[in-house]
């Protein structure tokens, strides 16, 4: 079958790669999909091509989202769009195939640390919408589109037909499991707390393994209690006063889930199951998932990623050195302060170690991803720091700030390290300017909470 795009050129449907209630998705020549949607009527489609036409309108840059590249000339309706032939749904990372073990596939797909990672800027993705005025009204594990590579980190959002202004009028828009219940009991529209709540279930099964309302009574009892539980009508699986809905499935949330994360659930599955203004938001889930990943790294006795201020490896047991951490800090009038939540990174050892522009520099919203510094930690014996960029980095010892030693561009330098932790403080700036800082410490792991 041909269809023919807004400027008539023809696009052969080669294969069907997707299918849903209200469009098909097919593989074209190149690197092109095409979304044919399902008009019922000349209307309904006139409707759908209007909406098409607003969003490629829509100042959507620096959002990673797959735009329509052309409207589908009548009597199709849909679009056309890149092919992410090299990217998987994050619904991949959710569930395990039937002949695998659970545990060697989920560090085989990335582990804790990856998920961490894509999960933080597929958040940041709607967060990004949100800040544009615009909401994706239907996220899905679906639609959310990951490398397919483990070694690999990018994120794209996928059918973008649905993306709008918020609505206060009741919408079909919908996909049981991750509609907000006041979609679902037409309540309210699309929302940037509906989508909130969408991202927030994708997130919970991407790093548990567990949907939060599919207690072990929803999976094994009638169906009408699938109804219930996706409309918010029994408590979350993890509720603390109601063990009706618990489950037996899911990895340990203790494991997977720092108490931030833990927190934000509970205001999402709990506290904002009535009220939408209790839920978190798409930034705070973001700064979460990016704070939780920073503090992740991989296990020295086994292929887990681990949150490194546990005391001991919750999957090997294995304890480790205490670890040590880079702790993002404010220079201000000569007063170093501490910077947002989610600015302290565990430094891998014999690993290096990427500082990114969002880490160092003063602007807290715009900000470039590239290396400013690589750090590489040989435990107990030195810290090797590279100046990949174009203005040096200063070096003082604290906390004495009278020696100073600067790292040229392309340039870098090996401190040496006492046996409590390095001495050094990395500057972005020059000492007496506004700048920002890494002050390193150990984290003492038997006295660190999660």
């Amino acid at each position: 079958m041909i269809v023919r795009d807004e400027q008539g050129r023809p696009l052969p449907l080669l294969r069907r790669i997707g299918a849903g209630g209200q469009a098909e998705v097919w593989a074209s020549e190149g690197r092109v999909a095409i979304k044919l949607m399902h008009a019922r009527t000349a209307r309904s489609g006139q409707r759908l091509r209007s909406r098409i036409g607003v969003i490629r309108r829509l100042d959507l840059d620096g959002v990673p989202i797959s735009r329509p590249l052309a409207m589908l000339a009548a009597p199709h309706v849909g679009y056309s769009m890149e092919l992410l032939d090299d990217m998987v749904a994050i619904q991949t990372l959710a569930s395990a195939p039937g002949d695998r073990d659970l545990l060697d596939w989920y560090a085989g797909t990335g582990g804790l640390r990856r998920r961490l990672r894509l999960l933080s800027r597929a958040a940041d993705a709607f967060a990004a919408l949100h800040a544009k005025g615009v909401v994706y009204a239907d996220p899905s594990p679906a639609n959310v589109m990951v490398s397919d590579t483990p070694r690999h980190e990018e994120v794209r959002l996928v059918d973008v037909d649905f993306v709008q202004s918020e609505s206060v009028v009741p919408d079909t828009i919908a996909t049981p499991g991750y509609a907000a219940p006041e979609l679902l009991d037409g309540r309210s529209g699309v929302t940037g707390a509906t989508d909130a709540y969408a991202f927030a279930v994708i997130a919970f099964e991407v790093l548990t393994l567990a949907h939060p309302f599919l207690g072990d009574a929803v999976q094994e009892g009638d169906p009408e209690l699938l109804e219930h539980a996706y409309s918010g009508k029994l408590p979350w699986i993890d509720h603390p006063d109601d063990p009706s809905n618990r489950t037996r499935y899911g990895l340990p949330r203790e494991r997977v889930l720092a108490s931030k994360l833990r927190e934000l659930a509970r205001r999402t599955f709990q506290d904002g199951l009535e009220d939408a203004k209790a839920r978190p938001t798409a930034g705070e889930w973001r700064t979460a998932l990016r704070s939780a990943a920073d503090l992740t790294l991989a296990c020295a006795g086994c292929p887990q990623s681990i949150d490194v201020r546990l005391p001991a490896c919750p999957w090997c047991g294995l304890r480790a050195p205490d670890p040590l951490v880079a702790v993002v800090e404010f220079v201000r009038s000569g007063m170093p302060k501490p910077a947002p939540a989610g600015q302290t990174l565990a430094v891998p050892p014999g690993a290096w170690l990427p500082i990114t522009g969002r880490t160092s520099r003063m602007d807290a919203v715009e900000y470039d991803t590239a290396p400013v510094a690589w750090l590489y930690w040989e435990a107990e014996h030195r810290l090797v720091v590279r100046n990949p960029g174009p203005m040096p980095l200063w070096l003082t010892p604290a906390p004495d700030h009278d020696e100073l030693l600067v790292v040229e561009p392309s340039d870098e330098l090996a401190l040496p390290a006492d046996r409590a932790a390095p001495r050094w403080i990395v500057r972005f700036g020059p000492p007496g300017s506004p700048h920002r800082m890494l002050r390193f410490a150990r984290v003492r792991r038997s006295e660190a909470r999660p």
